[in-house]
């Protein structure tokens, strides 16, 4: 069979086998754009056009980047077998941006400035970051009391400019993430701080710019990376003429999905990334790039990022960015959706495709959705709520959910998705008290819904005498949670609050929580149904107190739970499992890439010409000033048009039914884009429904679960009970002496291991030693908690000297092989992913050696047989990817005499072990916790564990 035969369209065919050059595909939705990007990965390697360790592929989710992964060996499995056969998966580059640009950083790191083991921040990581170090900015601030021995910090700025008035602490953050994000996402970057401040006059600017330096500095001295510092380091190693010799030299084709989602800087990192080993384009200047391989996939009718810095301007214009022509292709036959839905998300769009075609003389209609196959075409269903509150519009909701369910017209609920421009957390409670358990929203917005959560809360005030918490315009929902929730109320004794006191000293937050769960008041409380409102209490502890060394609740109560209430899409994940009999609350945002047979929209947001947004919602819009760089749409638009490119990703969703609802009286908006739709409204809720409705109910496509030895199979071996409360319902992870000292150990050996591969030299044993101590300190310098550690620094050394006179003679280029190979195993349910420490190779084979810190004598003989079967799992790996049966060796560190701590492990037959390990994954997917309570007692499981105080299964 030939991959290109499942199309018909000719021109579809020729952009399948496009290999030399730019091409663009402008793709609606419903259109096969995913099934076309997969299509031409398969084709480019079934042709032998590429090898697979030669193309990237970018999208805009790691989800998304799975699914694409997944259809990609399905195509290749369906259309050419002996290809599936000779491909190694494991070498695709596939992923979203920030991760395939952080794998390029990783891979030519001794072309930057950054250390081995840095540690990236997430979105909600950076915040904190940034608020627990406000002070270091040198912003000119005050304090107001508030109450007895207790204030609030606010900051000022010379000019009103930027904020009208003095600022919070947290509004301050928001703002100065938003800032440091748009310099490097805009391209400042590029041209360089210096020249940006040369430009900027006014003074409260040039703080903000100074304090980004700070921030930079901080994030060096601390070992970290933003995902926007990930995007700027990777273009300081473009600059690097022999860094991007060389990744030229390696990436022969790149393919982009979600184009219209990229950013300046994403632009020109992906653009530089390929092509001919010339030097970089001078794109400030007007300069175009020469010929590049690279795939863009994107309708920037559908871009919606442009609060992250998104530039819808990179799509529109990409085809004018090359010296020579390109090929475009536009896909725009909707498959997914009724002619109804078409015609009024086309109708809704309209006005934004105008004005395309007249600033870009464009032709608007190329780029209207058409019906791919004719299908019942059902009206629009379109209601308002008589009540002006949340409660009227959802209850309307829930009668024609209702309507439908009682006349069998609904298949599954989670065929039905309800989605809002945005959820706050009183919006998400309404909907949780008029559905119930019929509807699935995400898991943050039950938070303090949880009784177990403000039973704690309540402890955490009575142990810290929090008596009230500050109101400001942004703590309001709080505020109100605390005053009728948790203000005043008991839940401990006098003694147990005493009890907890006196250890106040010993523990950090987590601790203190698990220290509560034992007491009697509260160990009572705990069962199966709440394990993970605590686990979400444990997260929400950890990620509140990460930046700081004080067990400041006021603060906690006062700024991080207020912020949490306002800003719950943020602090948890908010990805939602697939369940059968769920109806889905979600953003549209998160939305995107889905599709339902039935879709309600909430129609709560007006279409209207505004003003220029204000500089505190975008510093991107002075940033481009000072820049010079004209966007497409004209600023005073751009909320108009991003508003209509919203609901139409919105309408977009449905395949069968779109229902429409207002509780403003907002609906006749609608009424200004229907034309040619069919529209029912006017009449009760309950009649509104069509009176024959079929549609084919979506099947659920499960992911492959992710798995690694060391956390899964390992803990899972140890105790299933401990591996559902850290995995199932997010335990947090008390990091000991003994785990942080092991883990500084093992990092330190991975730098060495990496120097010596990257710099290519024979070192001696005295040069090894001197190179060792120089990354210890280094590294040592780089530790969050050094104080505590400095008495154990120096058996950290010794242990890693150990390693060093131990592996001397094979420490070099020619005889080590490799560090940290990553290693996969995938079948059809889930894929395990592992790194082996280091290979070594001699004339006569191949040593796997996986290091562990400590004594052999110190482990438990069920500890030392799971580390044989990992490093068993791994030879077999090894084995079947190099045709190699290699030597296998555990070695630990801690033994007083180097040589001691070697331990050779022999293995004639791998089948036993990959045979273990996959009855211990299928429990694991079946989620089977039942545990073996002799075995926790004879291997004296409980006593070492973090949860064992309040655990309700360990045997008694």
């Amino acid at each position: 069979m030939n991959i290109l035969d499942q199309y018909d369209d000719i021109a579809i065919k020729k952009a399948l086998q496009h290999d030399v050059g730019p091409l663009l595909i402008n793709a609606g939705p419903g259109s096969g754009k995913t099934r076309f990007l997969t299509t031409r990965v398969a084709y480019l390697l079934i042709n032998k056009i590429v090898n697979i360790n030669e193309i990237i592929v970018c999208t805009f989710t790691e989800k998304a980047a799975n699914n694409l992964r997944n259809k990609i060996t399905d195509l290749l499995l369906k259309y050419s077998p002996e290809s599936f056969k000779e491909i190694k998966f494991e070498k695709l580059k596939i992923g979203t941006i920030h991760s395939v640009l952080l794998n390029l950083l990783e891979e030519n790191i001794h072309y930057t400035d950054l250390s081995s083991g840095y540690t990236v921040l997430n979105e909600l990581d950076r915040k904190l970051f940034v608020f627990n170090n406000l002070s270091k900015f040198n912003f000119n601030s005050f304090q107001i009391p508030i109450e007895k021995n207790k204030f609030k910090t606010f900051y000022e700025f010379e000019t009103t400019a930027i904020f009208n008035d003095h600022i919070e602490s947290w509004d301050l953050t928001d703002y100065l993430c938003k800032f440091y994000d748009s310099i490097v996402d805009q391209g400042a970057e590029v041209l360089g701080l210096d020249n940006l401040l040369k430009k900027v006059k006014n003074e409260d600017y040039i703080k903000l710019i100074e304090s980004y330096v700070i921030y930079k500095r901080l994030l060096q001295e601390n070992n970290y990376l933003d995902f926007t510092q990930i995007q700027n380091k990777y273009w300081e190693l473009l600059n690097n003429d022999a860094a991007r010799l060389k990744i030229r030299g390696e990436i022969k084709h790149l393919l982009v999905d979600e184009y219209q989602d990229t950013n300046f800087i994403q632009e020109v990192c992906l653009l530089e990334s390929i092509g001919e080993f010339g030097g970089i384009t001078n794109v400030a200047k007007g300069d175009k790039y020469p010929t590049k391989n690279i795939t863009v996939v994107g309708d920037f009718n559908q871009s919606l990022y442009r609060f992250r810095g998104a530039n819808i301007d990179n799509i529109l214009t990409f085809q004018d960015k090359f010296v020579g022509p390109i090929d475009t292709l536009k896909l725009f036959k909707n498959y997914r959706s009724t002619q109804n839905i078409i015609s009024l998300s086309n109708n809704f769009i309209d006005k934004n495709l105008k004005y395309y075609e007249k600033k870009l003389k464009m032709k608007a209609s190329d780029f209207y959705s058409q019906l791919a196959e004719t299908k019942e075409n059902y009206p629009i269903i379109t209601f308002k709520s008589k009540g002006n509150s949340n409660i009227d519009f959802i209850k309307n909701i829930k009668s024609l959910i209702d309507e439908m369910s009682k006349d069998n017209l609904i298949k599954n609920l989670s065929d039905v998705a309800v989605l809002l421009p945005s959820i706050k957390y009183t919006e998400a409670k309404a909907f949780q008290e008029v559905f119930g358990d019929l509807i699935k929203i995400s898991e943050e917005y039950d938070f303090f819904s949880s009784d177990i959560v403000i039973k704690l809360l309540i402890s955490f005030a009575q142990i810290f005498e929090i008596k009230s918490v500050y109101e400001s315009k942004n703590s309001e929902d709080f505020k109100e949670i605390f005053d009728t929730l948790i203000k005043g109320k008991k839940i401990l004794t006098d003694g147990e609050v005493e009890a907890v006191k006196g250890n106040l000293n010993k523990i950090n937050p987590v601790e203190l929580l698990y220290f509560i769960l034992n007491l009697k008041s509260i160990h009572g409380l705990i069962n199966e149904d709440n394990l993970k409102h605590i686990g979400r209490l444990s997260f929400v502890l950890n990620k509140s107190f990460k930046f700081s060394r004080k067990l400041n609740f006021e603060l906690f109560f006062d700024e991080f739970l207020p912020f949490i209430t306002n800003n719950t899409d943020e602090f948890f994940n908010n990805d939602l499992p697939e369940i059968n009999e769920k109806i889905k609350l979600l953003t549209i945002h998160q939305s995107k890439g889905m599709e339902f047979p039935i879709v309600i929209v909430g129609f709560n947001k007006v279409i209207r010409k505004t003003g220029k947004p204000p500089l505190y919602n975008d510093p991107r819009d002075y940033l481009l000033k000072i820049l010079k760089r004209k966007e497409i749409e004209d600023t005073s638009l751009v909320e108009e048009m991003q508003l209509r490119r919203l609901f139409y990703v919105a309408f977009s969703r449905a395949k069968e039914l779109l229902i429409v609802g207002s509780r403003n009286n907002k609906i006749s908006e609608i009424n200004d884009f229907s034309t040619n739709v069919e529209i029912a409204y006017g009449k009760p809720v309950n009649e509104l429904i069509p009176e024959k409705f079929e549609y084919k109910s979506d099947t659920i496509e499960n992911s492959k679960l992710k798995l690694s030895y060391t956390g899964d199979i390992l803990t899972y071996t140890q105790c299933p009970h401990m591996y559902a409360l850290l995995n199932e319902f997010e335990f947090q992870v008390i990091e000991n002496n003994d785990f942080v000292f092991g883990k500084f150990v093992h990092q330190t050996i991975e730098n060495i291991n990496k120097v010596i591969i990257e710099n290519k030299y024979n070192y001696n044993l005295n040069e090894l030693l001197k190179l060792s101590e120089e990354i210890f300190e280094l590294n040592f310098s780089k530790t969050m908690n050094n104080e505590k550690f400095l008495d154990q620094k120096a058996l950290a050394l010794f242990q890693v000297k150990n390693y060093i006179y131990e592996f001397s003679h094979l420490l070099n280029s020619e005889n080590l092989f490799s560090s940290e190979e990553s290693f996969t195993w995938e079948k059809d349910e889930f894929i395990l992913q592992g790194k082996i420490d280091v290979i070594f190779k001699t004339n006569e084979h191949y040593l796997l050696v996986d290091v562990k810190t400590g004594k052999k004598k110190n482990r438990a003989f069920e500890e030392i047989e799971n580390f044989e079967n990992q490093i068993k799992l791994y030879g077999n790996y090894f084995n079947e990817k190099y045709k190699i049966s290699p030597k296998l060796m555990i070695y630990s560190t801690g033994e007083q005499v180097f040589k001691d701590g070697e331990y050779d492990v022999e293995c004639l037959d791998y089948r036993p072990v990959t045979k273990r390990v996959m009855e211990i994954i299928n429990r694991i997917i079946k989620r089977d916790y039942t545990m073996d309570y002799e075995k926790l007692i004879l291997e004296n499981v409980c006593p070492s564990c973090s949860f064992s105080k309040f655990c309700t299964k360990k045997p008694i």
